[in-house]
């Protein structure tokens, strides 16, 4: 994999949300609210949300980056 796209479902500034998303085989679109429904976290707020950190450590690291993050921790609403 090349690409993790991470994206919120309550972003305001891309609108709509999934027009972050890449296309593409070496490309993983993650939605978090997807596996984090009571997420509530907005576009300035994933720099500080539990999962999405989560993923940007298992993306980077030798973790499995398709490991599920734990639904907690979470970052600024929107």
């Amino acid at each position: 994999m090349t690409y993790v796209v991470l994206q919120t479902t309550k972003d305001a500034v891309v609108t709509p949300y999934t027009h972050a998303f890449l296309k593409g085989d070496k490309v993983r679109n993650v939605t978090l609210q997807g596996q984090c429904p009571a997420d509530p976290v907005g576009h300035v707020g994933m720099f500080v949300d539990g999962p999405a950190i989560q993923h940007v450590v298992n993306a980077l690291g030798p973790n499995d980056p398709r490991s599920e993050p734990t639904c907690t921790g979470y970052g600024l609403p929107m």
